[in-house]
C-alpha cells in the first residue's frame, strides 16, 4: 500500500464523482503537488474537491482521511466539517461528528451528526439535524437527502424564525420536494405549545401562499373572516383540498378541489365560491381545469403555457342571478426576464384567450399583451411599471383578466426597516384617460406572523374599502 500524507496549511484533492482510478505519480509530479497542494484526476462527472489542513490518502484502497476546517465541494453543493473519512472507490464520505450539508440548488442548509453521503448518487443521511429546507425551518432525529427530495423522520417544520416557534408541524415522517410541495404523515399542528388539530396525512404546496395555520381578516364588504386550509394527499401526485372560509356578513364560502400534478401538466376539479373583479361572488359547481407547465421553445428565451377550464358558473348582476356553462382557454408566451441594467428588469408576455358562454351563446377570441419593468433603486425603494392589453374585456362574468382594454399599473414600495413595508399602487384606464383604482398597503412583520392592511379607493365607482389579514410569515 502506498500512502500519501499532506500536512500543508491547506490541501486540495480533486476526485471524480464516479469510479476513481488515480494516475501513478512521478517524483516530479509529487513535488509539484506538494507545492500547489492540489491533486486532480480525470472527471467522469462534476469533480469533488476536498480542502483541509491535513489530508491522508491511499490510492490503492481509496481510503481517505481529512482533518481541520474540511470543505467538500461538488458543483455548488458543499459539506463542512472538522474531521471526515472517505473512500473514493465507494464514492462515499463519513463524518462521525458535526457536519453541515449545503445544496443551494435544492435550497438545503442543514447541520447534524453522523453524516454519510454518496457524492455520485448525491444521496445521504444525517442524525439529530436541523436547518433550512426551502423556506422551512426543520429539525429531525434523522434526515435523508436524495437529489431533489428531503425526508425528515420524527421531525418538525415551521416558517417561524423564533428559537421557540409560535407554531410548527410535528410528524412521524415528512417528505419535502424543495420548491414544490411537502407531505407530512401522522401530522400534528401546534400553536403556543398546544396541539390545535392532527391529521393522518397533510400536504402543502411550497410555491404557493398556503399555511396549515388558521388565518383571520376583515373587509368592509364581507366583515370578519376566519379561514382554514386543508389538503389530504391521495397519492404522490393527487390530493383533495378544502379552503374553509367563514365571513360574518356573507356567511360560509368554502372551496373544495381535487388536484392532480403530473410532470408536464396539472389538472383539477374545483367547486366553491370566488370573488370576481367587481367584488361580487361567483360559484363554480364544478369547474374542470387543465394547465401545462412552462415549455421552452427550443433554444430561445421564450416559454409557452396552455391553460383551460370549463364548468357551471353562477353569479349575481345586481339582484339578478346569472348562470352559464363557462369555457376559458389561454395560450400564453413569455420571455425570460431581460436585465436592462444593474437595477431594472423587463418582463414581456403575449397570447390568445378564447371565452365562451352558454347563457348568451357568446364566443370570443381575445388578444393579450403584457409588459412590465421593475426597478430596485436602493435596498429600501423599488418601483413597478406595467402595461396590460386585452382586445376585449366585455365578459359575461367579470372574473380574472383586466377591467379595461388598455391600462397602466404603477407601483412603489418602500421598506423603511426590517419589520415594515409600505406600497402605493395605481391602475390607470388609458382608453378613458382616468385613474381607476388606488391601493395603499402596509405590511408589518410580527416575527412569526404578518399583518397586511390595504386601503382601496375605486375612483370610478366612488367607493373606499379597508381590508386587513393576519397570517403566518410567507418566507
Amino acid at each position: 500500500m502506498r500512502k500519501r500524507k499532506k500536512t500543508a496549511q491547506k490541501a486540495f484533492v480533486g476526485l471524480a464523482a464516479a469510479i476513481m482510478t488515480f494516475n501513478a505519480y512521478t517524483a516530479a509530479d509529487a513535488a509539484v503537488a506538494v507545492k500547489k497542494d492540489k491533486l486532480e484526476q480525470k472527471q467522469v462527472q462534476a469533480p469533488l474537491v476536498i480542502e483541509a489542513e491535513r489530508l491522508y490518502f491511499s490510492d490503492l484502497s481509496g481510503d481517505m482521511h481529512a482533518e481541520g476546517k474540511v470543505v467538500i465541494t461538488q458543483n455548488q453543493d458543499q459539506i463542512l466539517a472538522d474531521l471526515i473519512r472517505g473512500n473514493s472507490k465507494q464514492t462515499t464520505v463519513w463524518i462521525d461528528g458535526k457536519a453541515t450539508l449545503l445544496q443551494p440548488g435544492e435550497k438545503v442548509n442543514i447541520t447534524g451528526e453522523r453524516l454519510e453521503y454518496n457524492y455520485q448518487t448525491q444521496a445521504g443521511t444525517m442524525q439529530t439535524a436541523r436547518g433550512l429546507v426551502d423556506s422551512e425551518r426543520v429539525s429531525a432525529q434523522n434526515i435523508s437527502v436524495n437529489q431533489n427530495k428531503v425526508v425528515l423522520y420524527n421531525g418538525t417544520m415551521t416558517k417561524c424564525p423564533a428559537e421557540v416557534p409560535d407554531y410548527h408541524i410535528s410528524a412521524r415522517k415528512v417528505e419535502i420536494w424543495p420548491g414544490e410541495k411537502m407531505i407530512a404523515y401522522d401530522a400534528k399542528v401546534w400553536l403556543k405549545g398546544k396541539i390545535i388539530y392532527s391529521v393522518p396525512k397533510y400536504q402543502r404546496k411550497l410555491n404557493k401562499d398556503q399555511s396549515e395555520m388558521p388565518q383571520i381578516g376583515y373587509s368592509d364588504k364581507d366583515g370578519f373572516m376566519l379561514k382554514q386550509s386543508l389538503s389530504y394527499p391521495l397519492s404522490p401526485k393527487a390530493a383533495v383540498a378544502a379552503d374553509l372560509v367563514y365571513y360574518t356578513k356573507t356567511g360560509f364560502k368554502p372551496v373544495f378541489s381535487l388536484d392532480v400534478d403530473e410532470k408536464m401538466f396539472s389538472w383539477a376539479v374545483t367547486a366553491g365560491h370566488f370573488r370576481d373583479a367587481d367584488d361580487d361572488w361567483i360559484k363554480k359547481s364544478p369547474d374542470f381545469s387543465l394547465a401545462s407547465k412552462a415549455m421552452r421553445l427550443g433554444d430561445s428565451p421564450v416559454s409557452v403555457k396552455f391553460s383551460g377550464s370549463a364548468g357551471k358558473w353562477t353569479g349575481l348582476r345586481g339582484s339578478e342571478v346569472q348562470e352559464s356553462w363557462h369555457q376559458d382557454y389561454k395560450l400564453y408566451f413569455s420571455r425570460d426576464p431581460l436585465k436592462l441594467n444593474k437595477t431594472s428588469t423587463l418582463y414581456l408576455g403575449t397570447g390568445l384567450q378564447y371565452v365562451a358562454e352558454s347563457a348568451d351563446d357568446s364566443a370570443k377570441t381575445i388578444r393579450l399583451f403584457d409588459a412590465g419593468i421593475s426597478t430596485k433603486w436602493s435596498p429600501k425603494v423599488s418601483t413597478w411599471l406595467g402595461y396590460n392589453f386585452a382586445s376585449d374585456t366585455a365578459h359575461y362574468f367579470n372574473y380574472g383578466g383586466i377591467d379595461y382594454t388598455k391600462q397602466w399599473v404603477y407601483g412603489l414600495t418602500v421598506t423603511p426597516d426590517r419589520l415594515n413595508a409600505v406600497s402605493y399602487t395605481q391602475v390607470y384606464d388609458i382608453d378613458n384617460s382616468r385613474v381607476k383604482d388606488v391601493y395603499y398597503t402596509w405590511n408589518h412583520n410580527l416575527h412569526c406572523w404578518q399583518l397586511t392592511v390595504t386601503f382601496h379607493t375605486d375612483k370610478v365607482g366612488k367607493k373606499d374599502e379597508i381590508t386587513w389579514k393576519l397570517h403566518t410569515v410567507k418566507w
